[in-house]
């Protein structure tokens, strides 16, 4: 994968946050994730990317939207996420944990009929924090969108986001997907962040998603001879889950997802010193959230 094509997605990871921020806080004001690889599909390719099993992901999140208007949403949130590589397969990773407590601003805005301006900042730090939290600790991202809406269901776009860990900006192209054409079906996302439903029961909906998560942390101490390090870790998930509905407000997810990508890049000073990529493994994944389900209607209410 190109370098162009590792900024493409960088940023897609912050403004597809901001896009998202209306629809999926609507559906989620609380979540914790737990997620661990456990089979390595193939061998890896040198000895640089040992690691194919063991890599151990907790994420939290936590956010209300606050309408300010018909057309104007804001929407405040807070997150941690904690990646954990092993120590006895990792080479060229680091040996200690990762974590990224991170608190954000998003606002979406609608202009007339058609067109959709989002934007969010998020602030917090990004670091394995084995030395004294200091500047260099500080994630900072901030990104801004504009969309046009073709119909309820369907908007295209153009991003662009900044990471103050990698001092860089990165554009994005956007596409929004919200298809529902029945009561039990829904498409919903953009690629790689795409989730398709079907409502078999109540109580449970089955269906298939696309994940992209990433993230640039600090490591302190001295890394290859140099300092002011940052570690640079992106995955794409894809593969089937299941949603176990227990109330109308609490649901659990538990999924299973080939990563057909994991790479990671060192940066010094904001700039790139060395890249590669993970193999391909199966990892399982269990997601507990507080919320509504987000569908448009309920099959099953009793007709008035």
């Amino acid at each position: 994968m190109s370098k162009i094509t590792f900024a493409a997605f960088a940023a897609l990871a912050v403004v597809c946050a901001t896009k998202s921020a209306r629809a999926q806080m609507a559906d989620s004001t609380v979540s914790f994730t737990y997620e661990r690889t456990t089979l390595g599909l193939e061998q890896p390719k040198s000895s640089d990317t040992k690691d194919s099993m063991g890599v151990q992901t907790f994420r939290f999140r936590a956010g209300y939207p606050i309408p300010l208007g018909p057309k104007t949403i804001l929407s405040p949130g807070l997150s941690y996420d904690l990646v954990d590589f092993p120590k006895a397969t990792s080479r060229g990773l680091p040996t200690d944990p990762l974590h990224a407590p991170t608190a954000s601003l998003a606002m979406t805005q609608l202009i007339g009929d058609h067109v959709v301006v989002a934007g969010a900042v998020a602030a917090g730090l990004a670091s394995d924090f084995q030395e004294k939290v200091s500047v260099d600790d500080l994630a900072f991202n901030v990104s801004l969108a504009a969309m046009y809406r073709f119909s309820s269901s369907f908007s295209l776009g153009m991003g662009v986001a900044y990471m103050r860990q990698t001092r860089m900006f990165f554009p994005a192209p956007i596409i929004a997907v919200n298809w529902e054409p029945s009561e039990r079906f829904r498409i919903r996302g953009g690629a790689p962040v795409l989730n398709v439903d079907y409502r078999a029961t109540p109580w449970l909906t089955v269906g298939l998603r696309a994940a992209f998560e990433g993230n640039v942390f600090h490591l302190g101490g001295q890394k290859d001879g140099q300092k002011d390090v940052q570690f640079s870790y992106m995955t794409i998930q894809t593969g089937p889950k299941a949603t176990i509905n227990l109330s109308d407000s609490t649901h659990l997810d538990l999924y299973a997802s080939a990563t057909p990508m994991r790479r990671f890049e060192y940066f010094v000073d904001g700039t790139s010193k060395r890249d590669g990529y993970l193999p391909v493994v199966v990892g399982l994944g269990a997601r507990l959230w507080f919320g509504s389900e987000g569908w448009r209607s309920n099959p099953w209410a009793p007709a008035k």
